[in-house]
C-alpha cells in the first residue's frame, strides 16, 4: 500500500481520531471483521520483548494519529502492509499466551509515553486528561493505610493481579472484623464506587485493567511501582540476603540469589513483564545502576561512593 493510499484510507476509516464521527470499537483498516465482543472484556495475555514490542507499538500508534483500538491492537500490531515509514519494525508478531504472557493491556502501558484511557484505546500519555477524584473526607493518613493494604493483597495474588471484586469483598471482611481500621475507611470499603475512587486517588501505585463497569475489572500495579518495587527487593538483596557483600550481579545470579532468599521461583510475570530484563534494565536509581556489556548487572551505587573514600 502507498503512502497516499494509508493516508486516504486512514481518513475514511479513522475520523473519530479528530471526532468527526461516533467512535468505532475497532480498527477497520486492519480488521477483516468485527472483533467479538468478549475481546473489550477479556484483554488477551501476550508474550513479547517490551524493548520490541514498545518500538512498533510508538510506531503504530504514529501510524494510526495517536488513537489505537485495545480490541483489535494485535491484528493492527501483526498487520505486514504498513506504508514506507514503518518497514523498520515489521519483524516479530505478537503471539498470544494465556499461560506464560502478560495481560496486553498492562504491557501497553509499560510502553513509555503510552496509556489506555476507560481499558478502550491507547494513546500518548500527554493527550489524556488527568482525573481528580476527590473524597474530602478522607486523610493523608487513611489514604496511606488504604493503599498498603490493597498493595498486600494485590502483591499475594497470582500474576500480581486481583479480580476488583474479589478485593472488594476482603476489603469489605476486612471492615466487619477488624476494630482497629479507620471508622472512615470502614465506610468507604462497603460501597464498590468509592473503593474504585480510591483506587484512582492511588493512581501511581495501582491500575485497572478492564472496561469502567466491574465487569471483569482488575487491579495491578503500575509499571513504575513494580520497578520501585523490585529496586527494593534487589537492594535488600545485595545489602542483606544471601548476597551480601558482593558488588554486582549478572541477570542470572540476581535471580538464583532471590530463589535461595525467598524459597520460590522468581517469576517475572509477577512484576509485569514477559522477561527479567525487561525490568531490571529500568532499575536506575539513587542506589542501584544497571551496566550493560557483555551481560547486563546490577550494581550498588552506594559501594563505589565508600570506595571513593
Amino acid at each position: 500500500m502507498q503512502p497516499k493510499e494509508w493516508e486516504d484510507l486512514l481518513q475514511k476509516e479513522c475520523r473519530y481520531v479528530n471526532g468527526l464521527s461516533p467512535p468505532l470499537e475497532y480498527c477497520r483498516i486492519h480488521c477483516q471483521q468485527e472483533p467479538p465482543p468478549s475481546s473489550i472484556n477479556q484483554c488477551p495475555f501476550v508474550c513479547m520483548r517490551l524493548f520490541d514490542f514498545g518500538i512498533k507499538l510508538q510506531a503504530l500508534l504514529n501510524q494510526h494519529r495517536g488513537k489505537l483500538w485495545l480490541s483489535s491492537l494485535i491484528s493492527c500490531y501483526n498487520f505486514n502492509k504498513y506504508s514506507s515509514t514503518t518497514t523498520a519494525v515489521q519483524d516479530g508478531n505478537l503471539i498470544v499466551d494465556q499461560e506464560k504472557g502478560i495481560d496486553l493491556e498492562h504491557l501497553v502501558t509499560c510502553v513509555l509515553n503510552v496509556s489506555v484511557v476507560q481499558g478502550k484505546y491507547l494513546t500518548w500519555t500527554n493527550s489524556v486528561r488527568e482525573e481528580n477524584p476527590t473524597l474530602s473526607t478522607i486523610s493523608r493518613i487513611e489514604l496511606e493505610h488504604f493503599s498498603r493494604c490493597v498493595l498486600d493483597y494485590v502483591i499475594n495474588s497470582k500474576n500480581c493481579t486481583i479480580l476488583f471484586d474479589d478485593l472488594f469483598q476482603e476489603l469489605k471482611l476486612l471492615s466487619n472484623k477488624s476494630d482497629d481500621l479507620f471508622q472512615e475507611l470502614k465506610l468507604l470499603y462497603s460501597n464498590k464506587f468509592q473503593v474504585k475512587q480510591l483506587l484512582k486517588q492511588c493512581s501511581s501505585t495501582f491500575q485497572l485493567l478492564g472496561p469502567a463497569d466491574e465487569t471483569n475489572l482488575r487491579v495491578t500495579l503500575t509499571h513504575k511501582k513494580q520497578i520501585q518495587r523490585l529496586c527494593d527487593l534487589t537492594y535488600d538483596l545485595i545489602t542483606h540476603g544471601l548476597a551480601g557483600g558482593v558488588v554486582s550481579l549478572s541477570v542470572k545470579a540476581f535471580i538464583f540469589e532471590y530463589e535461595q532468599l525467598y524459597g520460590h521461583a522468581f517469576d517475572c510475570r509477577n512484576f509485569g513483564v514477559c522477561y527479567p530484563e525487561d525490568i531490571i534494565v529500568e532499575m536506575n536509581d539513587d542506589r542501584l545502576e544497571i551496566v550493560r556489556g557483555e551481560e547486563i548487572r546490577i550494581k550498588l551505587r552506594v559501594v563505589e561512593d565508600e570506595q571513593k573514600r
